[in-house]
C-alpha cells in the first residue's frame, strides 16, 4: 500500500452519511451537466459564459465526489506536517493554521464577489449555486487546514448529523436547487 507521509489512501467517511455526502456530490456532479447539456433552454442570454459556469461546476461536484471517499484532503494535511516538522515551523504552527484560515475565508468571501461580479449579469440563474460553491470550497480548504479547534466544532453532533455533515450537504444542496430551478424551464 502507498505510504507518503503518513498518509494512506483509505476510505475517507465510511458511515452511512459519508456515503450520502457522496452521492449527493454525485448528483449535484449529474444535475451541473444537465444544465450544461440543456444551456440554450436555461438560459436566455449570456449562453456560452453561464455554460463555462456549470461545467466547471460539474468537475468540481465529480473531483469532490472522489475526493471524498479518497480522503485527498488528508494526504495535504500530511504533507503539511511533514514539511513543517521537515523544515522546522512545527511549533508555530498554530499562528500559521489560524493565518492559513483568515486567508482562506477572506479568499472565499473575495472568490464569492469576484464571482458575483462576474457574473452581475446572470445573478438570476446562477447566486445560489455561486454562494453554495464559495461556502463549500471554504469548508473544504478549511477541513484540510485540520486546525483542532474547527475539528471539534464540525465534530459536534446535532441528532444524527455532525455539522461537518451539515456543512457540506447544505453547499451542495444549494448548487442542486439552483440546478433544479434552471432545469425546471427545459420542461
Amino acid at each position: 500500500m502507498i505510504n507518503l507521509y503518513g498518509w494512506q489512501p483509505t476510505i475517507g467517511d465510511p458511515t452511512f452519511l459519508g456515503w450520502l455526502t457522496v452521492l449527493a456530490y454525485c448528483f449535484a456532479f449529474l444535475l451541473s451537466a444537465r444544465v450544461v447539456s440543456c444551456a440554450e433552454r436555461c438560459f436566455t442570454s449570456d449562453t456560452q459564459k453561464q455554460v463555462w459556469l456549470w461545467a466547471a461546476m460539474a468537475g468540481l461536484m465529480l473531483f469532490l465526489a472522489i475526493n471524498k471517499q479518497l480522503d485527498l484532503q488528508s494526504f495535504f494535511t500530511a504533507w503539511a506536517k511533514y514539511n513543517a516538522r521537515e523544515y522546522g515551523w512545527y511549533e508555530h504552527r498554530r499562528s500559521i493554521q489560524m493565518g492559513f484560515i483568515v486567508a482562506v475565508i477572506v479568499a472565499g468571501f473575495c472568490a464569492l464577489v469576484f464571482l458575483l461580479v462576474l457574473f452581475r449579469k446572470q445573478l438570476k440563474n446562477n447566486s445560489l449555486a455561486l454562494a453554495g460553491l464559495c461556502f463549500l470550497v471554504s469548508f473544504i480548504v478549511i477541513r484540510a487546514a485540520s486546525f483542532h479547534h474547527f475539528d471539534r466544532l464540525i465534530g459536534v453532533h446535532l441528532g444524527v448529523l455532525r455539522i461537518n455533515h451539515l456543512f457540506e450537504l447544505s453547499g451542495i444542496g444549494m448548487i442542486c436547487a439552483n440546478a433544479m430551478t434552471l432545469l425546471r424551464r427545459v420542461r
